[in-house]
């Protein structure tokens, strides 16, 4: 219950970020997209039920701020999850040095 709350309340700093903050100093004519961004991290390092949490979460708050049809980027962001976890979970290998 905490981990969720945490993780939707991330995802709400990191969206309002992402619209208010960073549209003012892009990288080469580009913005870089940290929901997306942090979501693909979510994928690669955490837990199915967390990762589906943080999918939606950020889906939701970027479908709030964006201009396309409500749902584009819940979706976008949950198939986002599930292809970067299929390719992590079958294609890569972490070094484990411990």
């Amino acid at each position: 219950m905490k981990k969720g709350l945490l993780i939707v309340l991330a995802f709400f700093i990191l969206s309002l970020l992402q619209v208010s903050f960073l549209p003012h100093f892009p990288i080469g004519g580009w913005v870089i997209n940290i929901v997306l961004v942090s979501l693909i991290l979510v994928a690669a390092l955490g837990s199915i039920k967390i990762g589906v949490e943080a999918a939606l979460a950020g889906g939701f708050f970027l479908d709030i701020y964006s201009h396309l049809p409500f749902g584009f980027w819940m979706i976008l962001s949950l198939a986002l999850f599930f292809v970067i976890r299929y390719i992590v979970r079958n294609y890569v290998r972490f070094p484990q040095y411990i």
